[in-house]
């Protein structure tokens, strides 16, 4: 499969690491978002797009909308 831009690319890439290895970030997305959300502070070289990783900020309540940090709720 050929992809128009590197951000493309590494959100559909499986993962070789981590209890979701074999999936991609964007299929990490729909079931964990905070997982992706983890990924992205952990690694120094992001093994997803900053597009994937704001949006998961979104869909994980635990983040506040700035995604500076947990609301609490954790």
């Amino acid at each position: 499969m050929k992809f128009k831009t590197r951000d493309e690319e590494l959100d559909h890439t499986p993962l070789d690491f981590g209890k979701h290895a074999g999936k991609t970030p964007s299929e990490i997305a729909e079931i964990d978002p905070g997982y992706v959300v983890w990924m992205y502070h952990e690694f120094d070289n992001q093994p997803c797009s900053k597009a994937l990783y704001k949006a998961c900020l979104e869909d994980d309540p635990r983040y506040d909308l700035d995604g500076l940090g947990l609301n609490g709720n954790d």
